[in-house]
């Protein structure tokens, strides 16, 4: 690869991760806001599930 082909890349890669991946969550946060609040309630309902099964396992003797 050439050091312009090389350039190029990182400069595609940029603009990917810093712009269309942040535009695209953005645009769906805002069109579906039950579903990313739907997505959120089921996340910490796991992480409650998951923290009482490690406090229950540490107070066994």
């Amino acid at each position: 690869m050439t050091y312009k082909q090389i350039e190029g890349a990182r400069e595609v890669r940029l603009w990917v991760t810093q712009l269309v991946i942040p535009g695209i969550a953005l645009g769906l946060a805002v069109t579906k806001p039950e579903t990313i609040s739907k997505a959120v309630n089921n996340v910490k309902w796991k992480a409650r599930v998951l923290k009482e099964k490690i406090q229950d396992k540490m107070q066994r003797p």
